[in-house]
């Protein structure tokens, strides 16, 4: 991020994942707010000014639910070549694709320690809410587009195509 920053007010919720990206001679900023399922982000110009409600104006979610598409503890991101949306769902143990405008492309991936699944971690249902004790991996996506996910129980790498 270029330039110095002036003012940063707080985000409403926890942030626990905080990436820059470049694409097509654009730099872009995003965070991750497991506890709401949110993802925000936005372009950076010029001089980073003014607070992060501003500053990140697109989003995802809030989707907290198992369903197709939504987040239900988003744990990390990557883009891809393609500007496509890739989020590691700590709580779903899957990733799930959207495109530049949110719209839902598709998910893989379930809790276990075979060819496509995960073991991310652990929680505890807590009445109305799940509370995490440990979730945690990685996701980045190469320049050909295959995706690499950080699955850490499982103490691997896993690697999907395009």
């Amino acid at each position: 991020i270029e330039g110095e920053g002036e003012f940063i007010d707080e985000l409403p919720d926890m942030v626990n994942y905080l990436k820059t990206w470049e694409r097509d001679g654009r730099r872009f900023l995003g965070a991750i707010m497991p506890e709401s399922g949110r993802i925000v982000w936005g372009p950076v110009v010029g001089v980073l000014a003014g607070n992060w409600p501003s500053l990140l104006r697109r989003s995802f979610g809030p989707f907290l639910s198992d369903g197709d598409g939504s987040l239900r503890y988003p744990i990390a991101f990557a883009v891809g070549p393609d500007g496509r949306f890739y989020i590691l769902d700590g709580a779903n143990y899957r990733v799930v694709v959207f495109d530049e405008q949110g719209e839902y492309i598709t998910q893989w991936g379930t809790r276990g320690n075979g060819p496509g699944q995960f073991n991310l971690g652990s929680g505890e249902e807590r009445t109305d809410t799940f509370v995490f004790k440990s979730l945690s991996g990685d996701i980045t996506v190469d320049d050909e587009g295959f995706v690499y996910v950080v699955d850490h129980d499982n103490l691997r790498v896993q690697k999907f195509a395009p």
